[in-house]
C-alpha cells in the first residue's frame, strides 16, 4: 500500500534531476529534444512527494517505446499512457517510487500545460503555498488513497492551470524552460 507523504523542499532534488536526465540521454540519444522539471519537487518551498517528476519531450513516441528495455533496466516500468493520451509513463522505484518519468512527442500540448503549470508556481511563490496547503490537506485525509489524493487537488490543478495560460500568452514566453 502506498502512502501519501509531504516532505520539505529539498534543493537536492535539482541535482538529482540533472543526474537522472544525463543518465536518460545516455539512454534514448537524439531521439530526446528536451528535459524539463516538473511538478513539486521542482517547486522551491513547498512541500511534495519525494518524487522526482521528469518531462521528456521526444521526437518519435514510437521510437522510445522500442526503447522501455534499456529503460527498464535504468528501473523505469512503463505504465503505457496513463489516463493522457500519447504519453508514456514510467515509474521508478515501486511503491515508494523516486521518479515519474512523462514522455510526449514534441508538440502535444500536454509539455506546455505541465511545464506552464511549475513554472507559473515557481513565479509566484504565494499561489505555490496555496497549493501546498491544498496538497497538506489531502495527504492528511487521503494517507493512503492515491485517487483521493489527486482527486482532491484536481480543483486547484485546474485553477492553477486556467492562470498558468493566462500568464503565459500575456507574457508572450516563447522559452518554457527559464527554470
Amino acid at each position: 500500500m502506498r502512502n501519501i507523504e509531504l516532505v520539505t523542499h529539498d534543493p537536492a532534488r535539482k541535482h538529482q534531476y540533472s543526474e537522472s536526465v544525463e543518465r536518460l540521454n545516455a539512454l534514448i540519444g537524439s531521439l530526446l529534444v528536451r528535459a524539463y522539471h516538473i511538478g513539486s519537487t521542482a517547486i522551491p518551498g513547498i512541500k511534495s512527494k519525494a518524487t522526482i517528476d521528469i518531462l521528456l519531450e521526444v521526437q518519435s513516441i514510437g521510437e522510445l517505446d522500442r526503447l522501455s528495455g534499456p529503460l527498464s533496466l535504468e528501473g523505469f516500468v512503463s505504465k503505457g499512457e496513463f489516463g493522457i493520451k500519447g504519453r508514456r509513463f514510467y515509474v521508478k522505484g515501486g511503491n515508494s517510487p523516486t521518479h515519474h518519468l512523462h514522455a510526449f512527442e514534441t508538440r502535444h500540448p500536454e509539455i506546455k500545460r505541465h511545464v506552464s503549470f511549475t513554472s507559473y508556481l515557481i513565479a509566484h511563490p504565494a499561489r505555490a503555498k496555496e497549493y501546498e496547503r491544498v496538497k497538506e490537506i489531502a495527504a492528511q485525509q487521503f494517507h493512503h488513497d492515491p485517487d483521493g489524493y489527486s482527486n482532491a487537488k484536481s480543483g486547484i490543478i485546474a485553477q492553477i492551470d486556467n492562470e498558468a495560460r493566462q500568464w503565459q500568452s500575456a507574457s508572450n514566453r516563447a522559452d518554457l524552460s527559464t527554470y
